[in-house]
Order: C-alpha cells, then sequence, then structure tokens
C-alpha cells in the first residue's frame, strides 16, 4: 500500500492491507483511511479483513470467486446475517 498525504489527492487505491504489514499496524493504516475519508478523499480499498473495512466503507461490494454476490450500503452489509456468517464469523 502507498498512500501519501497532500491537499490535491482526491483518490487513494489501498490492496490487501493485512497482508503487507506488520502484526498490529493496521489499526494505524485504518486510521490514516478514516482521515483520508474525512477530508473527502475517495478511497477504493481491496482488503480481506472485511470486517474493518465495512466498518471505514460507505458502499461495500462482496465478492466470492470474482463474482460479486452482494452490494451496497456498507453498514447493511456488516449488520447482514449471511454475510456475517460467511466472511466474518458467527460471533464477530
Amino acid at each position: 500500500m502507498s498512500m501519501t498525504r497532500s491537499d490535491s489527492i482526491t483518490v487513494a487505491l489501498a490492496n490487501s492491507i493485512d497482508l503487507q504489514i506488520r502484526q498490529g499496524a493496521y489499526k494505524e493504516i485504518f486510521a490514516v483511511i478514516r482521515s483520508f475519508k474525512a477530508h473527502g478523499v475517495t478511497i477504493l480499498l481491496v482488503e480481506q479483513m472485511a470486517n474493518q473495512a465495512l466498518k471505514v466503507a460507505d458502499r461495500a461490494y462482496v465478492l466470492k470467486t470474482g463474482e460479486i454476490t452482494s452490494s451496497g450500503d456498507a453498514a447493511q452489509l456488516l449488520a447482514d446475517p449471511a454475510v456475517r456468517e460467511a466472511y466474518l464469523g458467527k460471533h464477530q
């Protein structure tokens, strides 16, 4: 992942954060993502840590073997029992 803060950023891309950082640093990365979002930056986030990604997203797409299986408001997907069981675990 590569992100730099500047007043001219309008779009940021992040791919598989959990695969590229040391244990625990993802909290710092998601803090940066929330900061970018607060400053009006559009973020395209491709992430395996679905629970964290859905908490910071406005809109989300859930993929299974390359096909979109669900899409919509991230908070609604986070609360969806089928999405929770399939991707977040029953007790998350």
